[in-house]
């Protein structure tokens, strides 16, 4: 019986360990993405599909939901907003919700300029967990190095791209 202690004792020793490793790297990796923000002009975004987001999301915290049809498009018929996939708009209007009765200085534009950056860092972890699980230490950590410092990786999920690049990054890791 005393052996099983120490076994236990030494694997959750073991996984403590693993799992600051791989906040480290988390953590890093959320810094690299945040390195452009003092850069970036109020109001301003380095993606263009971002603003459409972001006006989305206004409509959608001020009344609720999005109309049928945006009429400042295809005019006179408008456009289908069903057909522009709106979910990261409800996804990022809602967050900033939940977010302003406990942080009422949060305006949507910060929730937008964050919603990559933590969308993406979410989605490394559950892969870095899953690989870890099935695959060992060593492929998580090389997994989650490269996608922490990969330049492509970085420039589409850094803060202020506010596309929905990583919002889809993280739906396909969750599927």
């Amino acid at each position: 019986m005393h052996i099983f202690t120490k076994l236990k004792s030494h694997f959750s020793v073991l996984h403590t360990g693993v799992l600051l490793l791989l906040l480290g790297i988390l953590g890093v990796a959320f810094w690299v993405r945040c390195q452009g923000l003092p850069n970036l002009p109020e109001g301003q975004f380095t993606a263009n599909d971002a603003y459409l987001y972001y006006w989305l999301s206004e409509m959608i915290s001020e009344n609720g939901s999005l109309p049928a049809r945006d009429m400042h498009r295809w005019v006179p018929v408008g456009r289908d907003l069903e057909q522009t996939l709106p979910l990261y708009s409800y996804i990022t209007a809602y967050t900033y919700k939940l977010i302003t009765p406990f942080f009422p200085d949060v305006s949507l534009y910060q929730v937008h300029i964050f919603a990559p950056v933590v969308c993406f860092v979410l989605g490394m972890g559950i892969l870095c967990l899953y690989l870890y699980r099935a695959f060992g230490l060593g492929v998580a950590i090389s997994v989650g190095l490269l996608l922490a410092f990969l330049p492509s990786g970085v420039e589409r999920s850094a803060a202020g791209f506010s596309d929905r690049d990583s919002w889809c990054w993280l739906l396909g890791i969750l599927a």
